[in-house]
């Protein structure tokens, strides 16, 4: 049996080099606990085998809506599999791009939004080490006051911790298109307005021929 010191040891490294309450600031662009500020942030590299888990997101074959509330979920892949103890989620365009879309609103007990730089609601994480065998909560769609171009392709990507050195980094979820109906385009003019539009720039063309030559 091992020391009692060593024990007591081995849990204090264990607090220290995981993050029981979220995940830090510095993992929001890598969405990786394990950063060059905290090269063993929890207790070693991420998994390299298929994940444990599926991450889906319940946006139709339409595709997205702006200003629309959806829900990402994640799963076990199988009963027999450990639960979750932690998560960090994103909707990102792809998996370099570091931009996160849309919000996490309305989150149930024990998760919050991630101090992600100034987009505190573009990500999503946990408060307490969970042990549930699955999690959910709810992303809101950009707004459609935003400018153009709206981001068309997007994915849910989610780290998720399994136990302390156990956790896959960006697991993805379905990719999910913009719906084509959500795109206001300026209508063409009538015929009328052709008319009025045309006659406007003949009479600007005349009064500019006459005070040039006056």
């Amino acid at each position: 049996m091992a020391p009692l010191g060593t024990l007591i040891l081995c849990s204090l490294a264990s607090a220290v080099w995981s993050y029981p309450s979220g995940a830090p600031p510095e993992a929001c662009d890598s969405m990786a606990p394990s950063t060059a500020a905290r090269p063993m942030g929890h207790g070693g590299p991420p998994q390299t085998r298929p994940s444990e888990f599926d991450v889906a997101i319940n946006v139709d074959a339409n595709g997205w809506m702006p200003d629309t509330e959806y829900t990402i979920s994640i799963t076990k892949k199988n009963s027999s599999y450990d639960d979750i103890e932690g998560f960090l989620c994103q909707v990102r365009s792809s998996a370099s791009d570091n931009t996160r879309h849309g919000s996490f609103v309305n989150l149930p007990k024990f998760y919050k939004n991630a101090p992600c730089n100034t987009a505190l609601i573009g990500s999503a994480t946990h408060t307490v080490a969970l042990y549930n065998a699955s999690a959910s909560m709810t992303w809101r769609s950009p707004a459609a006051s935003l400018p153009l171009p709206w981001p068309g392709s997007l994915t849910a990507y989610c780290t998720i911790v399994q136990h302390t050195s156990i956790y896959w980094v960006k697991v993805p979820s379905n990719s999910f298109q913009l719906n084509p109906s959500s795109i206001v385009t300026s209508p063409p003019p009538t015929d009328d307005a052709a008319k009025v539009t045309a006659g406007s720039a003949i009479v600007l063309a005349l009064a500019v021929l006459h005070k040039t030559f006056l």
